[in-house]
């Protein structure tokens, strides 16, 4: 039933963030009371693997992921200044955030590149799925099950209240442009919330955090008291005997339950 149930509110919060009516806030208050008490992340024994388990998470920006089409978007600015010209405070809105590259740059898709960049980089992203279950995961992210899943009860810690969301799977790359021309509410939020369809088996929550050149977003969060269990891979421990020896001991000591 649990399926079932997603299903619908997932199909209205996907058209909560794609009418572009909601801010974020509203966004992310009907979220709340759909997301899952615990999520997981899988790990490999890497040199980061100590902290990992112990509940470190690294926040990256979308360009470094292994999806190079991460939070992308189009935008098409000629088009935006074109066919806009009418309407003058959409026109004023798009200059706006234009002009500083545009004035730069004597080319002006050089211009829109680098805000493009500049966009996709206003976020950093800890990503996070539903199960520990997934075999795709297990594959792709945990060396083919040579590592671990860690499980984190996030129901008590308000990042994820405020920074959590549910993936949207989807080939048509978001349109910025008709955001901005729109004026919808959360233009900026929907590249970094939805991915192409290849990447559905991942079934993906993740946090976003914006910066601003003032307040930038950590590089990495502390969950050290959400860390729950800690799964092994079914290869882990005849493929890493002495980590895993080191993984159950930091276990030991923080009362991290290991499976």
């Amino acid at each position: 039933g649990g399926m079932i149930h997603m299903r619908q509110w997932y199909d209205q919060y996907r058209t909560m963030v794609e009418s572009g009516k909601y801010g974020y806030g509203a966004i992310k208050e009907f979220l709340n009371s759909h997301m899952p008490d615990r999520l997981f992340r899988y790990r490999t024994f890497d040199k980061h693997f100590t902290t990992n388990c112990q509940g470190e998470v690294h926040m990256s920006y979308p360009q470094l992921f292994n999806d190079d089409k991460d939070s992308a978007f189009i935008l098409d600015i000629i088009d935006c200044f074109v066919n806009y010209r009418a309407r003058s405070d959409e026109d004023k809105k798009i200059a706006k955030l234009c002009a500083p590259y545009l004035e730069k740059k004597l080319n002006l898709k050089d211009g829109v590149q680098e805000l493009i960049e500049r966009i996709r980089n206003c976020a950093k992203i800890a990503c996070f799925t539903d199960s520990d279950r997934n075999n795709h995961m297990w594959e792709n992210y945990a060396e083919e099950n040579k590592g671990f899943c860690i499980e984190y009860d996030i129901s008590k810690n308000k990042i994820f209240k405020y920074y959590l969301f549910k993936v949207i799977y989807d080939n048509n790359i978001y349109d910025l442009k008709e955001g901005i021309v729109r004026g919808n509410r959360n233009y900026m939020l929907n590249p970094f919330i939805h991915k192409t369809n290849q990447w559905m088996p991942e079934q993906e929550w993740r946090l976003v955090w914006f910066e601003s050149p003032e307040q930038k977003a950590p590089n990495e969060i502390q969950l050290g008291n959400e860390v729950v269990s800690i799964k092994l891979g079914e290869k882990a421990v005849e493929t890493y005997p002495n980590e895993v020896e080191v993984l159950k001991k930091i276990c030991r000591d923080k009362n991290i339950v290991v499976r």
